[in-house]
């Protein structure tokens, strides 16, 4: 009797145990609920940028983008002007654990991006690649909003340090993140953009698709829309000067040599094409021509502010991965369509509700554009639809 009492004292001991080890470990482990939220990778203010979607079960979505604009040549006989490597990607994260404080760490369990043979679209050469910052197997380490900057690595505020000008904070503003096996560092920092970004309106006024907007104008208030042409672009991408041609082609008569860091008045968002380039209508030094789009990095006005009052009756946003980029707009879902014209970078579409794949599998959206519909590729945007999902990639909503 006595045996018996000692073993069932036993068995009881190794599985209060047991159980007290699994409550340790349990404990040991964070939440991801904590670090949910948008991380960034990039090279100085966005050259080339990686940015991360991270959900509380610990997956993840995202992008990654980066150009040479210096990059030319042909693919199976067809002519390109720049290079863009790029991808969507997803994941999973590995079970968290405390490493600190307020320091978690993790490892890139599972990573998956789009592949496949480099193609030449809108005359870039589009180069399928992995992500930057990111390999299957990394181990990651997650820093808490409010982490002591004297804590934080020097690898880390290496690559903080690159995308802001001046750090004149104690304390870690967002969480972020550090690629200890790729040395990478992600901030949680929004990435800066060239044009104004939305800004917070009261929560009476409503929230669509991510981007903030005010109520649609009153009867008799100044209602318009959109851009206002012209509209300034500067010079970019050219060792000292980029040519204003008589018509949109490479060949044609040069009117004027406009210096690198020079500004011309852009007339309208209609795009032309010569030679597998596009083109914009300009004026510079009194003299109207043609400039090709690769050197102009077209400057929206302050006043523009996102007005899209025609939002309200669209399902989300759809607008370019790359801030910076400019994106040409179909009548129709597929290259075969004429184009409607140019969304500059920073512009936004209202999404319609309706997707179609061409035939080569790619994703298009049916937009707004000012309230006038259109057809966008989803390979360089992202949809934001009313709820907060997200997609980014050729294959957008499938």
């Amino acid at each position: 009797m006595k045996r018996t009492l000692y073993w069932i004292i036993a068995l009881v001991m190794v599985i209060a145990g047991t159980a007290l080890g699994w409550s340790l470990a349990a404990s040991a482990e964070g939440s991801y609920s904590q670090l949910v939220g948008s991380y960034y990778l990039a090279s100085g203010v966005g050259a080339w940028h990686t940015e991360l979607h991270l959900s509380a079960d610990g997956s993840f979505e995202g992008y990654y983008i980066d150009m040479d604009m210096g990059d030319a040549g042909e693919l199976d006989g067809v002519p390109y002007q720049g290079t863009q490597y790029e991808c969507a990607f997803t994941g999973q994260l590995s079970g968290l654990t405390q490493a600190g404080e307020t320091e978690l760490d993790a490892k890139v369990a599972q990573l998956d991006w789009e592949q496949g043979e480099p193609y030449v679209a809108e005359g870039v050469l589009c180069v399928p690649t992995q992500p930057g910052g990111l390999s299957k197997g990394a181990e990651l380490r997650f820093f808490l909003k409010g982490t002591d900057v004297a804590e934080l690595p020097e690898a880390y505020l290496v690559w903080v340090r690159m995308r802001e000008v001046q750090i004149d904070w104690t304390e870690l503003p967002e969480n972020g993140f550090y690629n200890v096996t790729d040395d990478a560092g992600f901030s949680g920092q929004a990435l800066p953009q060239e044009t104004p970004a939305p800004t917070a309106a009261p929560a009476a006024q409503g929230e669509l698709g991510g981007f903030f907007f005010t109520p649609a104008p009153e009867a008799g208030e100044d209602g318009a829309e959109g851009l206002q042409f012209p509209v300034d672009a500067k010079v970019v991408n050219c060792q000292s000067f980029v040519t204003l041609r008589a018509t949109p082609s490479t060949k044609a008569q040069a009117l004027a040599e406009v210096p690198l860091g020079a500004t011309v008045r852009v007339q309208s968002n209609a795009a032309y094409y010569g030679n597998d380039r596009c083109f914009v209508e300009a004026e510079y030094d009194g003299k109207t021509g043609y400039v090709c789009l690769d050197y102009l990095d077209v400057l929206l006005p302050q006043s523009l502010s996102f007005q899209t009052g025609y939002l309200h009756s669209c399902e989300g946003t759809v607008s370019a991965v790359n801030p910076g980029t400019d994106l040409l707009m179909r009548v129709g879902p597929g290259t075969e369509n004429e184009i409607f014209g140019l969304l500059f970078g920073g512009e936004v579409l209202g999404y319609l509700g309706d997707a179609r794949k061409d035939a080569t599998g790619t994703c298009w959206y049916h937009c707004s554009y000012y309230g006038e519909p259109c057809w966008i590729s989803a390979k360089y945007t992202v949809l934001t639809l009313n709820d907060g999902t997200t997609y980014t990639g050729s294959r957008g909503i499938y």
